[in-house]
């Protein structure tokens, strides 16, 4: 279901070419994409045979407004094969007829409006699932859910998952980007530590900025201290390691 949601702008601007332009050429294209999501060895392979198509197609079509939405079909097609479950939806979408994709921007505005609400709170979420029931049963054959799957429980679940995750994903991103410059920074700092300690007050003349702070040293012993386990010793993440996560 995330994953639908998650690419509801491809769905429907694909649909939006296929509703307006109707042209023989370009229902033979569209014909030519159904067979190709159902019939290819891989997103690559996949890709390359819709180009091969568009450029015999091209020459055919009349106008160069046709051209170019023919050409931004042939995008969208590729943004949605970033992820093979991507086509394997639009082909789901297609099998059982389902070609309002509407629906996704309606559920995503329902898992939106969830912000504010306590989302542990898993009855009040199958209660909210029971009113809107008939949106849900609409996509139970494209997301992959049998009869005896399909129940307020089950979406209710779903739509925990995709809603906690829409509202912690940005923090964890933050917080890579964090970890990503605390290990740039991390370098240059044991440099400095290193030279400080060959350089002792006393032995050498030390100029005033050996004195000084460390720019970003108290962010740096902050997560230092939270990203490690004071009775084991582990430490969670290692910023001298590049490759670590």
């Amino acid at each position: 279901m995330k994953a639908a949601i998650d690419a509801k702008h491809y769905f429907i601007s694909i649909d939006q070419v296929e509703l307006r332009y109707r042209g023989l050429k370009q229902q033979e294209f569209y014909n030519f994409v159904e067979r190709l999501l159902d019939d290819h060895e891989n997103t690559n392979a996949f890709r390359e045979q819709l180009q091969i198509r568009l450029t015999d197609t091209l020459p055919e079509i009349k106008t160069e407004e046709e051209k170019i939405a023919l050409q931004n079909y042939v995008k969208y097609l590729n943004k949605l094969s970033n992820n093979e479950l991507g086509l394997q939806l639009l082909s789901r979408f297609k099998a059982y007829q389902l070609d309002d994709y509407s629906i996704l921007r309606v559920l995503s505005n329902f898992i939106r409006n969830l912000d504010k609400r306590d989302l542990l709170d898993i009855k009040d979420l199958v209660s909210l699932v029971n009113h809107n029931y008939s949106m849900f049963e609409k996509l139970r054959d494209v997301i992959g859910l049998d009869q005896n799957q399909s129940t307020p429980e089950t979406y209710a679940l779903m739509i925990q998952f995709i809603a906690l995750y829409n509202r912690h994903g940005i923090l964890y991103l933050k917080f890579n980007d964090l970890v990503r410059v605390l290990r740039q920074w991390y370098k240059p700092y044991q440099a400095i530590l290193s030279i400080r300690k060959e350089y002792t007050f006393g032995t050498y003349k030390q100029p005033k900025a050996f004195k000084e702070p460390i720019p970003g040293i108290d962010i740096y012993e902050k997560y230092k201290k939270l990203l490690s386990d004071k009775k084991t010793g582990m430490v969670f993440i290692n910023f001298s390691h590049e490759h670590q996560i």
